[in-house]
C-alpha cells in the first residue's frame, strides 16, 4: 500500500431522511486527510428538509462529497456505481445508517498492509444478544452452509465472508474480482459471500478486526436493501433467487 494513499468512502442508500443525516456528517469528519465521500442514492423524491441538508452538504463539503442520484432501485448495483464513480487507488463501503470511528479509515488500511490480503471487513454492532466466544467470524463449509459469529467477541484474524456494511478493498482489486452481483434482490443476501468467494478462489485472504467496528442504528424504515417484507414466502424468494 502507498504512503498516504486517497480513499473513497462509499454508502448506498434509499428512502432514508433524517436518520441518515448523523452518519454523513460522522463520515465526513472522519480524521483521515484524504478520501473523498460518495452517496448513491436511489430515492425518487426526498422531503424538503432532506434536500435542504444535501444542498448544505455540497457547499460546505465542495471538495470532498458528491451526491449522486441513481434511478435502478438495487443495493449491489448502487455499490457499483460509486466503484466505478470513485477516486483513488482505495474504496471502503458502509451502510447508511452507522456511528464509526474516527480513524476508521486509518483501521482499515493497517490492516489491508498485512501480507496476502485482498480485502478487509470489520464489526458491526447491533443490540442483539451477546453469544459465547467463537475462534472465527466466518466459516464457509466444503459442502455450502456457512456457519457465522458475527455477534461474538471474535479475536482478529481471517474471515471466508465479508460484512457489507463496513469492508474495504483497493479499487483496482474490485474490478479485478468482478465488483458486486446486482442479479441479487431485496435484501441482497448472499452478495457479500459471493464476492468473498471470489477474492478467496484468487488465493487472497480477507482481514477481520474486531476493534475496527462500526455502531448500526439499526433503524427499521428505508435502507438500501429496499425489501423491508419479513414474510416467509417474500423471504425464501429473496434468499434463494
Amino acid at each position: 500500500m502507498p504512503e498516504n494513499p486517497f480513499w473513497s468512502v462509499i454508502v448506498a442508500t434509499y428512502q432514508r431522511g433524517k436518520v441518515l443525516f448523523d452518519s454523513i456528517e460522522y463520515i465526513l469528519a472522519l480524521s483521515y486527510p484524504h478520501f473523498a465521500f460518495l452517496v448513491i442514492d436511489q430515492t425518487p423524491q426526498h422531503e424538503a428538509d432532506t434536500e435542504q441538508f444535501i444542498r448544505a452538504c455540497k457547499t460546505k463539503y465542495a471538495e470532498r462529497f458528491r451526491w449522486h442520484f441513481g434511478a435502478r432501485v438495487n443495493l449491489q448495483n448502487a455499490r457499483n456505481v460509486g466503484a466505478k464513480m470513485a477516486r483513488g487507488e482505495y474504496l471502503l463501503f458502509c451502510d447508511d445508517v452507522i456511528v464509526p470511528p474516527a480513524n476508521l479509515i486509518e483501521l482499515h488500511s493497517r490492516n489491508l498492509m498485512e501480507p496476502g490480503e485482498g480485502a478487509a471487513t470489520f464489526g458491526v454492532y447491533v443490540e442483539r444478544k451477546k453469544l459465547p466466544p467463537q475462534p472465527r467470524t466466518c466459516v464457509i463449509l466444503p459442502y455450502g452452509p456457512m456457519l457465522d459469529s458475527w455477534e461474538n467477541d471474535v479475536p482478529k484474524g481471517t474471515t471466508d465472508s465479508r460484512r457489507d456494511g463496513n469492508m474495504s478493498m483497493s479499487r483496482k482489486f474490485a474490478f479485478e474480482v468482478g465488483l458486486f452481483d446486482d442479479a441479487y434482490i431485496g435484501r441482497s443476501n448472499g452478495t457479500e459471500t459471493n464476492l468473498s468467494l471470489r477474492i478467496l478462489r484468487k488465493g487472497y485472504q480477507i482481514a477481520y478486526d474486531p476493534d475496527t467496528a462500526v455502531v448500526h442504528l439499526g433503524h427499521k424504515e428505508g435502507g438500501a436493501h429496499v425489501s423491508r417484507d419479513i414474510s416467509e414466502g417474500r423471504y425464501f424468494l429473496e434468499r434463494h433467487h
